[in-house]
């Protein structure tokens, strides 16, 4: 006689907090709000934007080093004050990477659980795979427009109300604020190149040409203000992306709050993601259930 089958015995599991105090049950369905990656990326951020003055701080130092040496009508001594500069550069810069690194792998890494929350609360409505949710960050030329595409689509997904209900003034200065700050940096970044060429290919020759040293100076005076203008830029990104965080992660938890049901979801009652009931203990598995239609346009469906 045949062991009859019996429902496998599964122990609840107890919720863990989510967003503005809401019980979140466990992720379940694909669907993922624990605050302990988002609570730490915005101490990051925070973090990250707290050292803008301190670049300011090493953009000052080193302008009054180049304008002492422009000063002075010999270059003897130059080598020793440009070393000088460059170490305290190097310092300042060197603590800004033991912070900047550990940021972007937990907004890249957040970014894409915000994605995968996303499609799961609206199967189908993502443009671009989820792939780009990580990769579109690293990626030259596609990285000024794709990860605000994704953004978009995300917080369509998200919005409890349905998509057209989703903020946008928030997300929009963030992602201003974030191409002013990447667009100074860069021109800032080549300019310092060129001019440190300059200067090292002087250097080399013992400062012989003086007229091309001094040239060189003062560009890199000018990379050092452009360098500026991204250090003013930083915190206002960075207080606008702590903002975007505590944002998406409200909305993504009224919308898990809301149910696959809820009004202005695209599709109607029943949209969105259908968490199945747990199948007893060797039964096979539901079949799933097929993704929506792409109502935000007529891009491909991430997966």
């Amino acid at each position: 006689m045949p062991y009859p089958q019996q429902p496998y015995p599964q122990q609840p599991m107890a919720p863990y907090p989510g967003p503005a105090g809401m019980a979140v049950p466990p992720p379940a369905g694909g669907i993922d709000l624990r605050r302990g990656m988002p609570t730490t990326l915005m101490v990051l951020l925070g973090v990250y934007a707290l050292l803008a003055p301190v670049g300011i701080y090493g953009n000052a130092r080193a302008r009054e080093v180049y304008d002492d040496l422009l000063g002075q009508s010999s270059v003897a001594d130059w080598t020793t004050k440009i070393n000088d500069a460059d170490t305290l550069s190097s310092v300042l810069g060197f603590v800004s990477f033991l912070v900047m690194v550990p940021t972007i792998i937990l907004w890249t890494m957040w970014f894409y659980r915000m994605r995968r929350n996303a499609e799961v609360f609206a199967p189908g409505t993502q443009r671009l795979a989820r792939g780009w949710a990580g990769g579109a960050w690293f990626t030259p030329v596609v990285n000024f427009w794709f990860p605000k595409q994704i953004a978009n689509d995300i917080y369509r997904a998200s919005a409890p109300g349905g998509p057209q209900s989703a903020p946008k003034g928030l997300l929009n200065g963030w992602w201003a604020a974030w191409v002013a700050v990447q667009v100074a940096a860069c021109v800032s970044a080549v300019v310092s190149f060129v001019s440190g060429i300059q200067l090292a290919a002087s250097a080399a020759n013992a400062f012989a040409d003086e007229d091309e040293m001094r040239s060189a100076l003062e560009t890199m005076k000018t990379g050092l203000l452009i360098s500026d203008v991204a250090c003013v830029l930083y915190p206002v990104a960075g207080v606008l992306a702590i903002l975007v965080v505590r944002q998406l992660m409200g909305l993504q938890g009224q919308r898990l709050a809301a149910g696959p049901g809820a009004p202005g979801v695209p599709g109607g009652p029943g949209a969105g993601w259908q968490a199945a009931p747990a199948a007893p203990y060797g039964a096979p598995a539901a079949p799933p259930v097929p993704p929506a239609q792409n109502p935000f346009g007529n891009g491909p469906a991430g997966s």
